[in-house]
């Protein structure tokens, strides 16, 4: 499947790279096969949210679906501040 993702960053790696990692690297290789896996979820889930935008409203764009898709990553309810845990902060931090 040739994602949004993966044509614009190019983040899809070879599954054979990790193959050419020496035989010390195998916790390397497990961390980059569940890099791979995220990656692969978030374009599915992404895939997803397309699809239902468009079974919604037949009549978008595939311009006007990729506006929303963007729209709600940005926005999306209950991750206003991001996705990480603890209270948001301004950033960059004030040395103290």
């Amino acid at each position: 499947m040739s994602t949004r993702i993966e044509k614009e960053w190019g983040v899809r790696p070879e599954e054979d790279e990790t193959d050419q990692l020496g035989a010390g690297d195998s916790e390397v290789a497990a961390a980059a096969e569940r890099v791979r896996t995220a990656l692969d979820l978030f374009a599915m889930g992404m895939e997803m949210l397309r699809t239902r935008l468009k079974r919604e409203e037949p009549g978008l764009s595939d311009e006007e679906v990729e506006q929303r898709v963007d729209r709600w990553l940005l926005t999306r309810r209950g991750a206003e501040a991001g996705d990480g845990q603890g209270r948001p902060v301004p950033w960059p931090r004030k040395r103290r």
